[in-house]
């Protein structure tokens, strides 16, 4: 029987921090404007974590039986590529996982009623056809689309949501600046996988575009998201102390240093690059969070 250890590493919890740091940031919206209830909250956080565990499970299972991951490749958890799980118990693993989403959701229906209900099933299915089949939209160039929507304005609305128990655009447009970030993650791990993807016969956004092009998108993504925060700061959509994000600023000067250094660094950078921009990412999206709980306190 497989440990537990083991598990954990094919679910990825160093990537966990993509899913964690929505709903602090909905969370904290919501009781900046006078809501907050601990189980709620907790109900969320375990629901978010489940669902993003799940879908790294069911793209292993994918990206291993599509060759995407394989032996020589950077893809994914390696617990199949090295035979030490069996692609079926992986499988399963992610079904298991996505059974708690879903028991978790008929609990919050029970308390916030339908739109938890169009949330989760949202989520579910947006991370099931991640990969798997007839849908498998990651490998038709269409997974930043993906991600952007589902790590940043469905994880945050609900989060936000699970608390105020009010639908509210207030909620989507805060999120923006770290799905931003969130799909810069991928993207850089796509243009740094060209060749591999290429050779495994599936498509992403950065194989479409070439890797100088993908480098200037995600050099575009990292900029806006700082743009957009000042222009919502100027907006009255979030407030003055969201301008702390630029404490971050020296971490996204360094992920854009590395992807963008000279030929003879550039590999090495860009192999680094998605690392680099997860850290950044939970950087920017706990100043934000921060930035909402100042408010509220100040």
């Amino acid at each position: 029987m497989a440990s537990a250890k083991l598990w954990l590493r094919a679910s990825r919890p160093f990537s966990f921090t993509a899913s964690v740091t929505p709903v602090l940031l909905g969370t904290a919206l919501a009781w900046y404007r006078g809501y907050f209830n601990a189980l709620y909250f907790l109900a969320a956080l375990l629901g978010a974590l489940l669902l993003h565990a799940g879908s790294n499970l069911i793209g292993d299972y994918f990206d291993y039986k599509k060759q995407v991951d394989r032996e020589g490749t950077l893809g994914g958890s390696g617990v199949l590529v090295e035979g030490l799980l069996r692609p079926k118990a992986v499988f399963i693993g992610g079904l298991t996982a996505f059974a708690g989403v879903a028991l978790i959701g008929v609990y919050l229906i029970a308390v916030r009623g339908i739109p938890i209900l169009v949330l989760g099933l949202t989520g579910l299915l947006g991370g099931f056809f991640y990969t798997a089949d007839p849908v498998e939209y990651k490998y038709k160039a269409l997974g930043d689309v993906g991600i952007f929507l589902l790590f940043g304005p469905l994880i945050v609305l609900g989060a936000d949501y699970v608390q105020t128990g009010q639908l509210s655009w207030l909620p989507v447009w805060v999120s923006l600046p770290i799905a931003l970030l969130v799909t810069g993650i991928l993207h850089s791990n796509n243009f740094r996988d060209i060749r591999n993807d290429a050779a495994a016969g599936i498509k992403t956004f950065a194989m479409v575009l070439g890797e100088k092009n993908s480098v200037a998108v995600f050099t575009g993504m990292i900029a806006l998201a700082y743009l957009l925060t000042i222009s919502l700061i100027i907006g009255g959509i979030m407030p003055l102390w969201s301008l702390m994000v630029l404490l971050s600023l020296p971490s996204a000067f360094k992920v854009l240093q590395a992807v963008q250094s000279k030929e003879g660094n550039r590999q090495k950078g860009v192999a680094a690059a998605d690392v680099m921009t997860a850290r950044l990412h939970m950087q920017f999206g706990v100043l934000l969070t921060l930035a909402f709980v100042l408010e509220k306190i100040m």
